[in-house]
């Protein structure tokens, strides 16, 4: 049955993300053109609109990024605890199946956002270097450069710092992958407990689950700041990458016990 809900979610919660991720994609394109304006020669109109865009795509990454996020949240909150909600859990399906097929697809959302953001910030980026011509060869060639002699120095300071870096990377974006989601589907579930002001004690809940991270991870951060000694900062990163994203791992489990509480014993849909 999960299965079938799964399938039901990620075709009713997919429409306006993809219609979002697709205008931001074009329009990393459209930007990416504007580039054309800034060559030698070009018209102080063509140096202004470019500028304008620039602008417009800067905001865009932002808004769309933002937009996805509210959206997962207000898409949470209505089939779940408002009217739509009561046909929902009328299924005949546990709660804990119920959250389950709500936190996937946000969880593969917020994985999906972030991969279309970095490809509209390279398209724009490579667009850019295309079309500045020599001098975007000659760019191109010096971040390479950089890049190169930036892995070279790490490797030189420790082959096995730098694997232990990486491998702390991408475990603390898997971690965030799943953590975002969860904060917002706790905080709607515990803000459902304040009665008429379900929306404000929502928002109340995330702000007061955000304010209680970031103080866990700042104490989990100092100390491995403070014993830091050497040259070599991948150690600290590694430290803390590892430290934080242990931290959100935490944090990730105890709001999911949490949520799944109130959603299957403490069920408001007044």
């Amino acid at each position: 049955m999960l299965g079938k809900l799964l399938k039901h979610e990620w075709k009713e919660i997919s429409v306006i993300p993809c219609v979002l991720s697709v205008v931001l994609l074009v329009l990393s394109v459209i930007s990416g053109f504007s580039f054309l304006g800034i060559r030698e020669g070009a018209a102080d109109v063509s140096r202004f609109m470019t500028i304008m865009l620039w602008l417009l795509f800067y905001f865009a990454l932002i808004a769309v990024s933002l937009g996805i996020t509210i959206y997962l949240a207000v898409h949470f909150y209505k089939t779940m605890y408002t009217d739509e909600g009561y046909l929902t859990h009328t299924l005949p399906v546990s709660g804990r199946e119920l959250l389950w097929s709500k936190l996937i697809p946000m969880a593969a959302w917020s994985l999906l956002t972030m991969l279309v953001v970095a490809l509209a910030v390279l398209i724009f980026g490579g667009m850019g270097m295309l079309f500045a011509e020599r001098e975007g060869i000659a760019v191109m060639t010096v971040i390479w450069e950089e890049i190169h002699e930036l892995i070279r120095q790490m490797q030189l300071m420790g082959g096995s710092s730098l694997t232990a870096f990486i491998i702390s990377m991408v475990y603390i974006m898997i971690v965030g992958i799943f953590n975002g989601p969860m904060m917002l589907a706790a905080s709607i579930a515990i803000g459902q407990l304040v009665g008429k002001h379900r929306i404000l004690g929502s928002i109340g809940a995330y702000f007061g689950i955000m304010t209680v991270f970031q103080i866990v991870s700042q104490a989990v951060f100092f100390p491995i700041m403070i014993g830091f000694e050497g040259d070599n900062p991948l150690p600290l990163l590694t430290g803390t990458y590892f430290g934080i994203g242990t931290v959100s791992l935490v944090v990730t489990v105890l709001l999911y016990f949490v949520t799944e509480y109130l959603v299957t014993k403490k069920l408001n849909l007044e």
